[in-house]
């Protein structure tokens, strides 16, 4: 049997199992949450460019607008998987532990959200930083650090809104 004819039947029996077919779970999130994303993109890319502005101030405004929206781009290609995994985590972990989370709903989703925030921040800062550098001609001594400040900002906001969110929907 070939291997894509193992995957094909891997797939038709997965499928059989009522329990394991939620390959949903993860795409009606993204598909309602994604405009969302964009639009929080807009204010974090004209933050970080500030701060590399400040930071680095020889260089040209536009050249940094244009380094730190492409950087922004390839970390939120990167953060999407991570998004998925971490939601397929979250979800299995609430079904494990469903009465101590239907009663805490609010925890459970600020907890989800550390969960995604804390490794997303490290795969923002340095896949950020290696785009910026590689646009910017410069070097990871000079770009890292910033690009670690600049994040801390960014996702600051980030989890003040989610935090917001939170309290309201109580």
């Amino acid at each position: 049997m070939t291997k894509r004819n193992q995957r094909r039947l891997l797939m038709i029996l997965a499928s059989m199992i009522p329990e394991a077919a939620h390959a949903d779970a993860g795409l009606l999130p993204l598909v309602v949450v994604w405009p969302v994303f964009l639009l929080a993109l807009i204010p974090i890319i004209l933050v970080e460019t500030e701060i590399f502005r400040r930071r680095l101030v020889e260089l040209p405004y536009f050249k940094l607008f244009q380094a730190v929206a492409a950087g922004n781009a390839v970390s939120t290609i990167l953060g999407v998987p991570l998004f998925i995994v971490v939601l397929i985590g979250g979800t299995f972990l609430g079904h494990l532990a469903m009465g101590f989370w239907t009663r805490n709903s609010v925890l459970f989703g600020l907890l989800l959200a550390a969960g995604y925030l804390m490794p997303a921040y490290f795969v923002s800062v340095h896949s950020e930083a290696f785009i910026i550098r590689k646009m910017l001609k410069n070097t990871k001594e000079a770009i890292l650090p910033v690009s670690r400040v600049a994040n801390l900002w960014s996702y600051g906001v980030l989890i003040v809104m989610f935090a917001g969110f939170a309290l309201m929907t109580r």
